[in-house]
């Protein structure tokens, strides 16, 4: 494959608001070889290639999530040239609007490391370092990538406008929105890579390595998982789990959402719920204008709260279906609702930090900070795998660089891996056309790495537009002491996992879920100190002419 281009540096994981975690696309399709600009997915060609482990028919890169085989190429023969605005023969034109990052409880040493110094990196260096690492083991079709930095001139709107006609007019193939994962564009919401977008740039990746989507779009995966959730599991029982009022009722379903085109999409949240054989008896919507700041959401939330809650009182509901973002509107609705004297069971409707507009509740230090009063009633769908202190998962940075080299970012390998698994995967002729939803191959049906309760499953949107995203099971136990799952802050107040933290996407969710608030069950667990022993193994390929086998350290790109 790509053995040669030791020139660049850069990388691939799920990242959201610099919180580190690891994503995954299951299977691919097959896709049949038709010219030579395809790329010869699961062809004889592509399973003979010496970089493809055939077996499991994907490339030898030390991951759960790496790519399908494709066919080898030829140095010297013919790409297409230049197929797309920012392409050429040789190369691929990449900006990257970033910010300067400091070392704060948002952004600390271990998120940005300087593996040779042990000090606090930047956003930069390790977009660059990192390219290395998918520049030598993905295929390119011949082009090498190349960066331009421009850094961001501010979070308010105006602001971001003017970035992007700045990016834009440098005509890329492809733009990395580093800045808002380094906390910059906090307000406004993503209208610096939806104006990129707008002007014509084939690619635009943001936040979790992802295009940019309205929460509202994201949020439809989100509501898929908790409408079946909730009609195989709750529906048609009694509320056990909430407090002594409701406990020995009927469960009487209600949502409390984010309203907008910033928040959650109750229409098809309710129709996915229908189809489960659930159905709401009330809503509760909370509601702000987009690009509200934070702490004027919050106060908002305050003087709405109140009256959502009794609404849902008022209105018999014993189980509250939380798909609020975190950050705004939770701490108010809990004390509001221990205000009106309302104790329903919570379940939480989570698909990831980007699912149901915005942050759930499923980091253990979120729910620790609310009303006690409420968190002991929560349950439901948690996207964040259990923290795990001795972990044994694949590095692929470590793995090209070793431990004493290299500048690392989790947010540098979403962007990078992103762009480097479209590039693999679209052949030879890179076109703006192969960047759409849905151009390259997407997850055979069913397929997902349920077996690993580390590895997340996403993919890109299924034939009626919804995302893949997966979660585990899971209920609040606040005398519970465990270590947070994102900030490895210790503490009262723990996300119990059912099964060790088993994972689901749409269409696998058990019937009759049991184990929730039972601490007695061996596979309910907090946290790992190792990986549990059903782990799939990471496949140990060796790594080659790199400089954590002794080769000498690539020349690092020029910053622009």
């Amino acid at each position: 494959m790509s053995r040669s281009k030791l020139a660049t540096r850069a990388a691939f994981a799920i990242v959201a608001c610099t919180l580190v975690t690891a994503g995954v696309v299951a299977g691919t399709t097959a896709v049949a070889a038709t010219s030579n600009f395809d790329p010869g997915i699961d062809s004889k060609a592509a399973l003979q290639n010496p970089d493809c482990d055939a077996a499991s028919k994907h490339i030898k890169f030390p991951t759960l999530t790496a790519p399908a085989c494709v066919k080898p190429w030829k140095e010297g023969a013919d790409n297409g040239g230049a197929t797309a605005q920012g392409v050429t023969k040789n190369t691929i034109k990449v900006v990257v609007l970033y910010t300067d990052v400091i070392q704060d409880a948002r952004s600390p040493a271990s998120l940005y490391k300087n593996q040779a110094t042990g000090g606090f990196s930047n956003q930069r260096d390790p977009i660059i370092d990192t390219d290395a690492v998918y520049a030598h083991a993905f295929e390119t079709w011949g082009r090498k990538v190349e960066y331009e930095f421009v850094k961001g001139t501010g979070a308010d709107e105006t602001a971001q406008r003017a970035d992007a006609v700045n990016v834009a007019a440098k005509k890329p193939f492809a733009v990395f929105d580093a800045a808002i994962q380094g906390g910059n564009q906090s307000t406004g919401g993503l209208v610096f890579e939806t104006e990129v977008q707008a002007r014509g740039v084939p690619l635009v990746l943001g936040t979790a390595g992802a295009p940019p989507q309205s929460p509202k779009d994201v949020s439809r995966g989100v509501a898929r998982n908790a409408a079946e959730f909730t009609g195989k599991s709750l529906v048609g029982k009694k509320a056990e789990f909430g407090g002594d009022a409701v406990k020995d009722e009927d469960r009487k379903i209600g949502i409390l959402y984010q309203a907008g085109d910033n928040g959650f999409d109750i229409s098809f949240f309710k129709s996915e719920l229908t189809k489960n054989g659930g159905k709401l008896t009330s809503e509760a919507a909370f509601s702000f204008p987009p690009g509200t700041a934070q702490a004027d959401a919050q106060a908002m939330a305050g003087e709405q709260m109140p009256t959502l809650m009794s609404k849902l009182k008022n209105d018999g509901v014993t189980t509250v279906i939380d798909a609020l973002d975190s950050r705004y509107g939770l701490a108010a609705a809990l004390k509001a609702a221990t205000a009106a004297e309302f104790e329903p069971e919570w379940v939480l409707a989570s698909g990831g930090p980007t699912g149901g507009g915005g942050f759930p509740a499923d980091l253990d230090i979120i729910l620790r900070g609310t009303d006690q009063t409420q968190a002991q009633h929560f349950l439901g769908l948690v996207w964040f795998a259990p923290y795990v202190k001795n972990p044994v998962t694949a590095n692929p940075f470590q793995w090209f660089w070793g431990t004493d080299k290299g500048s690392t970012w989790s947010g540098a390998s979403a962007l990078v891996g992103s762009l480097y698994t479209r590039i693999h995967l679209a052949g030879p002729k890179l076109t703006k056309a192969k960047m759409q939803p849905g151009a390259l191959p997407v997850p055979k049906a069913g397929g997902y790495y349920s077996k690993s309760v580390l590895t997340y499953t996403s993919a890109p949107p299924s034939s009626d537009g919804v995302p893949t995203i997966d979660a585990a099971l899971g209920w609040f136990d606040p005398t519970k002491t465990a270590t947070d799952q994102a900030t490895q802050a210790v503490g009262p107040g723990a996300w119990m996992y059912l099964d060790g933290g088993a994972r689901y996407i749409a269409g696998h969710w058990p019937k009759h879920k049991l184990g929730f608030f039972d601490s007695s069950s061996s596979t309910t667990v907090a946290e790992y100190v190792d990986p549990p022993s059903t782990e799939p193994k990471v496949p140990d390929y060796p790594c080659t002419e790199c400089p954590s086998s002794g080769a000498t350290t690539p020349a690092q790109s020029q910053l622009s």
